[in-house]
């Protein structure tokens, strides 16, 4: 592990002098995104109320193409193969649904794991259980992010609208498997985080959300603002004043975690209330220089919160769509605020609460100064 951390910091560092140097080009990248979202099925077994695919109250339809559910695993091998010579440093193993659906997961996973990147897999947690571990163990996968909008059967019932709080039970119950499993395998992969959007439902309770952490083995915990799409989902988004109360709770929690050991990202958090909607009036856009998404038919596009079409692996490689004249063209649109407004409006994008902000933010304030050599 201490020979992969040191390559990674290696291309870590490689990246970001490419990535400077082809933001001063304005639209040729010379180096591959930092990460790949791979789709692997639009299967789900939940309505999640923020889920943009699944939820009853969003109505947001998938821009995949009808009667395709799960990508092959063939395409996958093609996209690891590529891992090396475009310098990825992280495979996110995600979907339009639940991953644990798909029928070869454990065998993407595998393929994934053997490309040398770092692998994170998405997980609603409800599928989760003994077997499931010990395949998670064996494959040695790096992170398993565990989306839970819930720390009790009471919040799993506002958050989860119509599902039974089993459910809540059964994602509980497998966490305690998996972290028993690690235990007899002696490692402490995967590290096995929280991922928890935060609503009116959820917001007053983040203690509740440490003590289960922590009584289930997880590593720590990722909180992030719940996407309102298309405002969609008013009745549960946090108001200013509540959000002023969030972020002092959160400062607090702060320091209970770093007590407990936990990884965290309360910072990123802060930054990101603090930004604000309507995220493209303060910063550009930088997602088309640092990730691609692809989907379950192949198509890549650049972030979950847009379907502009960037190529298929159907006609070309990844390489090839990452060098392409649609990625090009949408970096020179989205290195001004402009640009990124136009996107927003005019297409079916919702940047409001945009999830790459502080990346994006981050970004901007190393380049701007760099800016002024542009050619």
């Amino acid at each position: 592990m201490d020979k992969m951390r040191k390559r990674m910091e290696g291309v870590l560092f490689y990246k970001k002098i490419r990535l400077l140097q082809g933001l001063l080009n304005g639209e040729k990248p010379f180096t591959g995104p930092f990460s790949i979202v791979i789709d692997v099925t639009c299967r789900c077994n939940r309505h999640c109320l923020g889920c943009r695919y699944h939820s009853k109250q969003v109505n947001f339809p998938s821009a995949v193409t009808p009667g395709i559910m799960d990508i092959p695993l063939s395409r996958v091998q093609d996209l690891c193969a590529e891992v090396k010579p475009l310098n990825i440093h992280d495979i996110v193993i995600t979907g339009e649904g639940e991953p644990f659906l798909h029928p070869q997961i454990f065998e993407i996973v595998t393929t994934a794991q053997k490309s040398g990147a770092n692998i994170i897999l998405f997980t609603n947690g409800t599928l989760l259980n003994e077997e499931k571990s010990r395949a998670l163990v064996e494959t040695h996968l790096n992170t398993l992010i565990v989306s839970l909008w819930a720390s009790s059967p009471e919040e799993y019932r506002q958050n989860y609208r119509g599902s039974s709080i089993n459910n809540f039970n059964h994602v509980v119950e497998g966490l305690r498997a998996l972290k028993s499993i690690k235990m007899k395998y002696r490692t402490q992969y995967p590290q096995v985080i929280f991922n928890v959007p935060l609503n009116s439902y959820n917001f007053q309770n983040l203690n509740g959300i440490l003590e289960l952490a922590m009584q289930t083995g997880c590593n720590g915990i990722q909180f992030c603002p719940m996407i309102n799409w298309g405002k969609m989902l008013d009745y549960c988004a946090l108001s200013e004043e509540q959000q002023t109360c969030l972020c002092h709770e959160l400062a607090q929690l702060k320091k209970q975690m770093v007590t407990a050991g936990l990884i965290h990202n309360i910072d990123r958090v802060l930054r990101r209330y603090q930004i604000g909607e309507a995220v493209w009036e303060k910063i550009p856009c930088y997602v088309g220089w640092f990730q691609s998404r692809i989907k379950v038919d192949g198509t890549v596009v650049t972030c979950p919160a847009c379907n502009l079409l960037m190529g298929s692996l159907n006609d070309n490689t990844l390489g090839e769509i990452w060098e392409g004249s649609p990625y090009r063209s949408f970096r020179r649109q989205t290195m001004t605020r402009e640009g990124v407004e136009e996107l927003a409006l005019g297409h079916d994008c919702d940047c409001g609460f945009c999830c790459h902000a502080d990346i994006n933010s981050r970004i901007h304030r190393f380049f701007k100064c760099f800016s002024p050599f542009r050619s």
